[in-house]
């Protein structure tokens, strides 16, 4: 067990990433952008599915440890499972965008 206070190396590089790609204006004109506005037209006509909405997200996770690795040098290594929960944050983080541009 971990003791409180403490991370393993990968929820480190999780929060890295996820910051890095929500502050990278490149990753959100290029790849955010286009997946909030395609989640939102799902969301409007009814067939908003979680579980493909965080596999829309991976796009823009992928799109970030690559931008990651040519801004810095090195790269965030992340399994898959360790990917899905940073997608899982992204949705989560720019949900009320996403219903917010249904809605209108």
């Amino acid at each position: 067990r971990k003791a409180l206070g403490e991370s393993t190396r990968d929820e480190v590089a999780e929060r890295e990433l996820e910051l890095f790609i929500t502050n990278d204006a490149q990753t959100y004109s290029q790849r955010i952008t286009p997946i909030i506005k395609n989640l939102a037209r799902k969301m409007k006509k009814g067939n908003f599915d979680e579980k493909l909405a965080v596999k829309g997200f991976m796009y823009a996770v992928d799109h970030g440890i690559k931008r990651y690795k040519d801004e810095f040098g090195s790269a965030i290594k992340l399994d898959k499972a360790a990917k899905m929960r940073v997608a899982q944050e992204l949705l989560d983080g720019y949900r009320e965008e996403i219903e917010e541009a249904a809605n209108n």
